[in-house]
């Protein structure tokens, strides 16, 4: 039996609107199954990449595995508290595991020799066949799904057995830390708090801008209906009807079947609870809204990006302008709150571009608090944009993230006349807010 410790980091200001460590709670259970003490630290609660409290937790649990979860815009962080936790712990087995690992993990480890695994591929059997083998090396590095050193190399390890049932994974560990740390008030009329869970991994979209696919074996598995009916009730049954329960999947609405399963077993157990979630226009019929909106939706958010159909075709979005107006108005004549998330400055994106984005938007008639934008495309490994970076780009190095214009650590990229761009937008911004206030004299 070990003491394993599982590591967030803090990264920026607003870490905890990414939600819960939703991973390490589905680590905690196969770990817990088979017999090992789990510790969850998060510092992202704390504000700050708290090294001796990161110091003084090493000590008093004493684990012999330590885990970090690396998102891309994490990866700076999580090296900078390896090297510290590996500098007072030289005997710890660090293992570093998430989206940036299944991208970049052997440039990682390159950059930071103190990382002694990096998990590839889904960390519910790495972890537990890790720690099972933990004084075992020749058992370690015959692991699917990781990386490993072995004669000053860099060894990968393919992941050969992929589970498509998440089921087969259990329930996350609900016990081991407090979801409430990470509520936050969904962001429509009434600002309700909301709780996420995720009942999916993957996407089977491939947009230009987007990683999931190649982070996710370019498939998406699901976990079932009465998983996630059973999900549902155990999160209600420990913190109330009080929360809406939002659905962190990419597509939560993708597979209908799936949807129309769970809204049966809600219907039939007359279960009460608001909920929302993410979704693509694309999948919105007068069929599904009726069933979702029967048992609690409240809000559907879509990755919009834009309303201009040359760039929707540039970003692979498989969808068109008239298709979103559609989708849009549908969701709201259902009386489901619909939001919508844009990417501007996009490469080949031009002035005229801009505009029907806006004129799309007022089409839609959205809300202000429906629209959400930032202001450059951030470029992410393994995704068409990164043919926009310098040609020796180091990921893992400071002075190269420095050298270029960034949002939360991750490079954007920064289209010509940036500054009048953003001033245009703006602007356009700024009287679409004037035209919502006077909108008794207007009719989208």
């Amino acid at each position: 039996m070990f003491n394993v410790l599982l590591v967030k980091s803090f990264s920026f200001k607003g870490n905890k609107g990414e939600g819960a460590p939703l991973s390490f709670l589905y680590l905690s259970t196969a770990l817990k199954k088979v017999g090992h003490n789990v510790k969850i630290l998060d510092l992202s609660l704390k504000g700050k990449n708290d090294f001796e409290f990161l110091k003084d937790t090493v000590d008093s649990f004493n684990p012999q595995v330590i885990g970090f979860t690396c998102n891309t815009h994490e990866r700076l962080a999580v090296i900078d508290l390896v090297n510290f936790v590996k500098k007072n712990n030289p005997d710890k087995l660090i293992v570093v595991g998430g989206p940036h690992v299944a991208l970049l993990g052997k440039e990682m480890m390159i950059s930071c020799p103190n990382i002694d695994i990096g998990v590839c591929a889904d960390g519910e059997k790495a972890i537990v066949k890790i720690t099972n083998d933990y004084n075992n090396y020749d058992k370690l590095k015959n692991i699917e799904g990781i990386y490993f050193r072995e004669n000053n190399q860099i060894i990968k390890n393919e992941t050969k057995e992929i589970i498509k049932d998440l089921d087969l994974y259990g329930h996350p560990d609900l016990d081991i830390i407090d979801l409430r740390e990470y509520s936050l008030n969904l962001p429509i009329k009434e600002k309700p708090p909301a709780i996420s869970i995720c009942t999916s991994r993957g996407c089977p979209f491939r947009c230009s801008f987007c990683a999931a696919t190649r982070v996710n074996y370019g498939q998406i598995r699901y976990h079932s209906a009465s998983w996630i009916f059973d999900e549902v009730k155990k999160i209600l049954s420990k913190y109330g009807d009080k929360y809406v329960i939002f659905f962190y999947d990419d597509h939560f609405l993708l597979n209908k079947d799936r949807v129309f399963q769970f809204c049966d077993l809600v219907e039939k157990n007359k279960l009460k609870f608001k909920w929302g979630c993410y979704s693509r226009v694309d999948i919105i019929d007068d069929e599904i809204l009726a069933r979702i909106k029967k048992v609690g939706c409240i809000m559907l958010t879509f990755g919009i990006e834009s309303g201009s159909d040359k760039i929707l075709n540039l970003m692979n979005k498989r969808t068109n302008h008239k298709m979103i107006i559609r989708a849009i108005r549908k969701v709201k004549d259902w009386g489901i709150y619909a939001r919508g998330s844009f990417i501007w400055g996009y490469p080949g994106e031009n002035w005229f571009d801009i505009i029907k984005t806006f004129w799309m938007i007022f089409k839609c008639d959205f809300d202000i608090g429906e629209v959400v934008f930032g202001r450059y495309v951030v470029i992410y490994p393994g995704t068409e944009l990164v043919k926009y970076l310098p040609k020796r780009f180091d990921w893992h190095k400071k002075e190269d993230i420095k050298s270029k214009k960034q949002m939360v650590f991750v490079p954007v990229y920064v289209p010509m006349f940036d500054w009048l761009r953003r001033k245009y937008t703006f602007s356009l911004f700024f009287i679409y807010k004037i035209i919502k206030k006077l909108k008794g004299f207007w009719k989208p």
